[in-house]
C-alpha cells in the first residue's frame, strides 16, 4: 500500500501521484518494490518508482543505486522527494 498524503500545503482537491502506478508505487517480483512520496510533478513526469526497477533491470544497477540515481535526477530538475525501496522475498539471499 502506498500513502496518498503527498507533501505540505498543498492545494484543495489535488490528487496525489502516489497511487499512480510507475510514479508513486511499483512492485515487479525481477527487481523490486517501490513506494514514493515527493514533489507529484516530478514523479509522474519521470515515472520514478518504475525507473528504479527499470535501472536495476537493465543497467544492472543494485537497489541501492539505481534508487540514489532517481532521487539525484529529481533534484537536478527541482524535484523534491523520498524513496522506500526493497527486494521481493524470493531474491533475497
Amino acid at each position: 500500500m502506498t500513502s496518498t498524503g503527498g507533501m505540505t500545503p498543498k492545494l484543495q482537491g489535488r490528487v496525489s501521484d502516489s497511487p499512480l502506478i510507475g510514479a508513486g508505487t511499483f512492485a515487479d517480483n525481477a527487481t523490486c518494490a517501490v513506494s514514493a512520496t515527493g514533489h507529484g510533478v516530478f514523479f509522474i513526469r519521470w515515472v520514478v518508482a518504475y525507473d528504479v526497477a527499470a535501472r536495476m533491470q537493465y543497467l544492472g544497477e543494485t537497489l541501492e543505486r539505481a534508487a540514489e540515481n532517481v532521487v539525484a535526477g529529481l533534484v537536478q530538475f527541482g524535484g523534491s522527494g523520498g524513496l522506500i525501496v526493497d527486494f521481493p522475498r524470493e531474491t533475497r539471499a
